[in-house]
C-alpha cells in the first residue's frame, strides 16, 4: 500500500511544479536619502508558457521615475519568463513599505520596508598631512583661526574691504559662498538685494566657475565669488549691506548621492559712514571728490604759426566717481580766441577698484605772436586714506607763436547794405556822359512812358506778390530745412569739410529765415540784426559760437576735427532752434 501511494506522489509532482509560477521581488538596497531613487527588479515565470497578469501594490510613497519590462518565451522548455524593472523615488523620509506584488491567486511576494533617510551633508575631517596642498588653503582672512565657520555645509557673506568709511569713499563690496569641500550645489537662488544707501556702479557675475580651497575654522571649502560691488556711500551714519537669502540644492559627490534643498542666509553687515571733515578743507573743494585724483593738462602743438592753431587738453583721473568730480573750468586766456569744448568721460576697473577718467578739450587761436602762457590747473580732493584734503595740480604750458595772426576781414553792416543796393539798382556805364543819360530818359518819357508805365508797375506788383510768398514759405521751412541738413551732415561726417557745411546751414538759414543776406557779416553785424528781429543775445550767443568753431576747424588736426563734428552739428541744431523760438 504504501508503495503504491509513493509512486502516485512521483506521478504528480510534476505536474504540481508546473502548476505553480515562481516570483521574486528584490530592491537593489533597503535604505537610501531623500531624493536618491531605488531599483526594485520583479521576475516571474512559469513552465506552461502561458501568459501571466503581473498585480502591482499601491506606491503612494513612492515616485515611479523609471520602467522597462521584458518577457522571454522558451518554446523547446515550454517556459515563459516576465522580467520588470522599477525605479522608484521615495517622496518622504521614513520606514517606507513596499507591499506584495502578485501572480493571479497563486503566488505572492513578502513586503519589503525601505528605510529613508534626509541627506547626510556631514563629511568626515580630513586627517592632517592628506588631501589637497595648494597655497591657497592658508586660514581665510577674518575667519577668526580656530573659530568654527557659520555652517559646516555651506554658507553665504558679504565681505567688504572696510567697515568704516567715508563720505563719498569707494567701497568693494563681495557676496561670497562657501561649499565644504566634497559637496557640490546647483539651482542657487539668490533673493532681492537692496542696496539703498549706496550709490551702485554696476554689479559684476563672476559666475560659477571653480573656487579656490580656502580654511575656515579648520574646515576646507570651496569659495566662489558670485557678485562683486563698487559702492559709494550717499550719506553719513549707519549705511548696511542687506541680509540676502538664499536657496539651493547640495549633495556629496559621491555615487547614488542626492540633492537635499537648503535655505541659507547671508548676514547683513553695518557699514559706519563719516562725514568729510570741515578743518582744512579747502575753499575750492566740490563733489565731494573723495579719493586719489591726479590732473594732466597737455598742448597737441607747442610751436605753432600765427595763422594755426592747437588743442588744449585736460585729463582728470580719480579713484572713485567721476560723476562726483567738477569739471575743469577754463579761466580767461587774453592771449587766445577759445573755441567750444569737447569732452568724453569712461570708467574702468584696475584691481576691482572703479577708475574715473574724463578728458576735456578746446580749440585756441592765438591773438598775438610770440610766447604764449597758459596757467596751471587746481582740483581740490579728499584722500581717504589719510583723513585729509589735498590739491592735484598741472604745470603752466607755454605755446610759441611765429608770425602775426591772421586778422579777419571786417565789413560793417552800413558798407554792406550799400553793397547790396549798389546792386540791387545796377551799375551805370561809366563811359555814358550826363547827356547819353539824358537823351535816353527824354525819348523813354516822350515815346514809351505810358506804356512802360503799365508795364513796370504790373511786373513789380508780380514781383512783390512773389516775394512776398516765396519768403514766406522759406521763413516757415528755414528751421525744418537746417536740421535736415544737420543731419544729413551726422550721417556721413567730412572732418573739416563737415565744419564748413555747418556754417553753410547756419548762414542759409538766418537768411530763409530773415529773408536778407547775411554772408560777409561781421558777428557784431549778426548780432545787431538778430536784436532788431526780437532774438535775445543767450540765444544768439551758442549759434555765433559754432561759426567760430567751423572758422577753427580748418586749423585743427583732421582726427581732431572729425571726433568733434558729431557734438558740433548737435550743438548746431540746438542753437538755431534757440534762435527759432525768439524770433520775431
Amino acid at each position: 500500500m504504501n508503495r503504491r501511494l509513493a509512486i502516485a506522489a512521483l506521478v504528480l509532482l510534476p505536474a504540481l511544479a508546473v502548476a505553480a509560477p515562481t516570483l521574486s521581488v528584490r530592491p537593489d538596497r533597503t535604505e537610501t536619502v531623500l531624493g536618491n531613487p531605488i531599483t526594485l527588479t520583479i521576475r516571474a515565470s512559469n513552465d506552461t508558457g502561458d501568459s501571466m497578469e503581473l498585480a502591482a501594490p499601491p506606491l503612494d510613497d513612492w515616485a515611479i521615475v523609471g520602467r522597462q519590462q521584458s518577457t522571454r518565451v522558451d518554446g523547446i522548455r515550454g517556459t515563459r519568463v516576465l522580467s520588470l524593472q522599477l525605479t522608484l523615488q521615495p517622496r518622504r523620509t521614513g520606514e517606507l513599505t513596499i507591499g506584495a506584488f502578485a501572480i493571479g491567486t497563486a503566488q505572492r511576494s513578502a513586503p519589503i520596508t525601505i528605510t529613508v533617510k534626509d541627506a547626510d551633508l556631514a563629511l568626515p575631517e580630513t586627517p592632517a598631512g592628506q588631501g589637497d596642498t595648494t597655497d591657497e588653503d592658508a586660514p581665510e582672512a577674518g575667519s577668526g583661526g580656530a573659530d568654527r565657520p557659520p555652517d559646516e555645509v555651506v554658507f553665504f557673506r558679504w565681505e567688504v574691504d572696510d567697515v568704516d568709511v567715508w563720505l563719498g569713499e569707494q567701497l568693494d563690496a563681495r557676496l561670497v559662498m562657501y561649499i565644504r569641500r566634497g559637496l557640490s550645489t546647483r539651482n542657487v537662488e539668490i533673493g532681492d538685494i537692496d542696496l539703498t544707501g549706496f550709490w551702485t556702479e554696476g554689479r559684476e557675475t563672476q559666475g560659477r566657475q571653480r573656487g579656490r580651497m580656502v580654511t575656515v575654522g579648520g574646515l576646507r571649502f570651496e569659495r566662489h565669488e558670485l557678485f562683486r560691488y563698487s559702492l559709494f556711500p550717499l550719506r553719513a551714519g549707519t549705511v548696511s549691506l542687506p541680509a540676502v537669502g538664499v536657496e539651493l540644492l547640495a549633495r556629496r559627490q559621491a555615487l547614488f548621492s542626492g540633492y537635499t534643498n537648503l535655505d541659507r542666509k547671508a548676514e547683513a553687515v553695518s557699514i559706519e559712514v563719516r562725514p568729510l571733515p570741515r578743518a582744512g578743507r579747502p575753499a575750492g573743494f566740490a563733489g565731494p571728490t573723495v579719493g586719489s585724483t591726479r590732473l594732466t593738462a597737455r598742448v597737441g602743438e607747442q610751436q605753432i604759426k600765427g595763422d594755426a592753431g592747437t588743442e588744449l587738453t585736460v585729463i582728470t583721473r580719480i579713484d572713485g566717481m567721476i560723476q562726483n568730480v567738477p569739471p575743469i573750468e577754463l579761466p580767461e586766456l587774453e592771449d587766445f580766441t577759445v573755441f567750444p569744448a569737447g569732452d568724453d568721460t569712461r570708467r574702468d576697473k584696475r584691481r576691482g577698484k572703479l577708475l574715473g577718467v574724463r578728458s576735456q578739450r578746446w580749440l585756441l587761436r592765438p591773438k598775438r605772436e610770440g610766447k604764449l602762457t597758459i596757467p596751471a590747473f587746481e582740483l581740490p580732493w579728499f584722500d581717504p586714506q589719510r583723513g585729509t584734503y589735498d590739491i592735484a595740480r598741472t604745470a603752466p604750458l607755454t605755446v610759441q607763436v611765429t608770425g602775426a595772426p591772421t586778422a579777419v576781414a571786417d565789413d560793417g553792416p552800413g558798407e554792406a547794405r550799400a553793397e547790396l543796393a549798389l546792386r540791387d539798382v545796377g551799375a551805370v556805364d561809366p563811359d555814358a556822359g550826363p547827356a547819353a543819360g539824358l537823351g535816353l530818359w527824354f525819348d523813354a518819357a516822350l515815346f514809351g512812358a505810358p506804356a512802360l508805365f503799365l508795364i513796370g508797375l504790373g511786373l513789380e506788383r508780380a514781383r512783390r506778390r512773389r516775394d512776398a510768398t516765396a519768403g514766406s514759405r522759406a521763413a516757415k521751412t528755414a528751421a525744418r530745412d537746417a536740421t535736415r541738413r544737420l543731419t544729413d551732415i551726422k550721417r556721413k561726417p567730412d572732418g573739416r569739410a563737415g565744419y564748413a557745411a555747418i556754417a553753410k546751414v547756419i548762414i542759409d538759414y538766418l537768411e530763409a529765415r530773415f529773408g536778407r543776406p547775411f554772408n560777409g557779416l561781421t558777428r557784431d553785424a549778426i548780432r545787431a540784426e538778430l536784436r532788431a528781429r526780437g532774438v535775445s543775445d543767450a540765444a544768439t550767443d551758442p549759434l555765433l559760437e559754432e561759426l567760430d568753431a567751423a572758422d577753427f576747424a580748418r586749423f585743427a588736426p583732421s582726427a581732431d576735427a572729425e571726433r568733434t563734428l558729431l557734438a558740433a552739428a548737435d550743438r548746431a541744431t540746438v542753437a538755431i532752434e534757440a534762435v527759432e523760438r525768439e524770433a520775431t
